[in-house]
């Protein structure tokens, strides 16, 4: 999950990375994600039946840039995430007025991966 999320939050050609925030002082936006409550989703005779959970999609930016998000939203929406809601706040903890967009998503490992991916995934053989 975590390269295939990578990859495509990439080819908006802005800086990304997992967990951390990428440096902004020489770039006017970043993108920091990360995943949460991830475990069995979907329950069919007492066993999880689906794996997935909430994708999280910190945009860091000098000026604000609502188009961004939205390019965000369409980009993930279209690869199969649920877009659930948006929070605007402030950043001041590098000593730059940041404005910080928080895009929260929702997921099924199955409907985000193709079907090999998800079934080594979902094994524990093979997760991102």
């Amino acid at each position: 999950m975590i390269e295939h999320t990578l990859t495509l939050l990439k080819g908006l050609g802005i800086p990304v990375a997992y967990s951390i925030r990428p440096g902004i002082d020489e770039n006017k936006e970043v993108i920091s994600f990360h995943f949460y409550n991830e475990g069995p989703t979907i329950y069919g005779d007492g066993n999880g039946e689906e794996f997935g959970g909430n994708l999280q999609v910190d945009v860091f930016m000098k000026k604000p840039n609502k188009k961004l998000c939205r390019k965000i939203i369409d980009l993930l929406n279209r690869n199969n995430y649920k877009f659930e809601y948006m929070n605007d706040l402030g950043d001041t903890t590098t000593g730059i007025r940041l404005f910080h967009f928080v895009l929260i998503f929702n997921y099924l490992e199955s409907e985000v991966l193709n079907e090999e991916e998800n079934t080594q995934c979902f094994s524990g053989s093979k997760r991102n």
